[in-house]
């Protein structure tokens, strides 16, 4: 859609360029389809109204194009900005989620080591800290 809207400003801008152009022309009366013109209509004055008219006209098609062409540029870079962001955002969450699922994997690995552990001997439950049974009272190490 932004390209489009481009275009359309850049035409904007041409053709207020070429109304321009020929508003002046038709003021100065330096064309031949102006002589045309005036041979057929014998008021000058309208001749000269209608090419001020086709100057101002030509200003308004360049300004509007101008801001539609700016406009739409300044669009683009948000847009790209706003994407880029995004997709920053979205790899920093996605690193604190992978880091807090491995310590959780690291504190489930821990809690199933405490409780896995047996006595070699009697198969009675130890921790981690426990050198000795307590049951059987028998060295771990």
């Amino acid at each position: 859609m932004g390209r489009l809207s481009l275009g359309f400003g850049i035409s904007l801008i041409i053709l207020g360029l070429i109304a321009h152009q020929f508003g002046l022309m038709m003021t100065y009366q330096q064309i031949f389809l102006i002589d045309y013109i005036m041979n057929n209509l014998p008021n000058i004055q309208l001749i000269e109204l209608f090419g001020v008219l086709l100057q101002l006209l030509g200003g308004f098609f360049i300004v509007s194009g101008f801001i539609i062409s700016i406009s739409n540029i300044v669009s683009i870079k948000i847009e790209n900005e706003r994407r880029k962001l995004m997709f920053e955002t979205r790899q920093m969450f996605e690193e604190r989620i992978n880091s807090l699922i491995a310590r959780q994997t690291l504190n489930i690995d821990s809690q199933v080591s405490v409780t896995n552990q047996s006595c070699r001997f009697c198969g009675a439950e130890l921790t981690e800290k426990d050198i000795f049974c307590p049951v059987c009272g028998k060295s771990q190490k």
